[in-house]
């Protein structure tokens, strides 16, 4: 996940910068949804780690985004009236930005 850029703006809110399509959405998520919240990063890895080994879809519903994951895959959508852009990774590139973010935010 070396596309994912970690760092503190001037009124120290986490930001991330993503070099790519995959990591700029990923970007976005964490920004936006997750922000400095670590209850919310580690919910939500629990979440995911629980339904790991599930055909059941995971779905997480934030102020910008709905992740949603199956067994090998992850599709971030928009949730804007005017996009209905989703982009579509691997399930573990979600695990790994979620690791790595709540690492920073902690």
């Amino acid at each position: 996940m070396s596309k994912l850029r970690f760092y503190r703006d001037d009124d120290n809110a986490p930001r991330a910068v993503g070099n790519d399509t995959e990591s700029s959405a990923l970007a976005q998520l964490l920004e936006s949804d997750i922000q400095d919240d670590d209850v919310t990063c580690r919910e939500l890895l629990e979440r995911i780690h629980q339904a790991a080994h599930s055909d059941d879809l995971l779905t997480h519903t934030g102020n910008s985004f709905m992740l949603t994951l199956k067994q090998k895959n992850a599709t971030i959508g928009i949730l804007s009236l005017d996009s209905d852009k989703e982009i579509t990774l691997g399930r573990e590139k979600v695990v790994l930005a979620l690791k790595n973010w709540l690492k920073f935010i902690s």
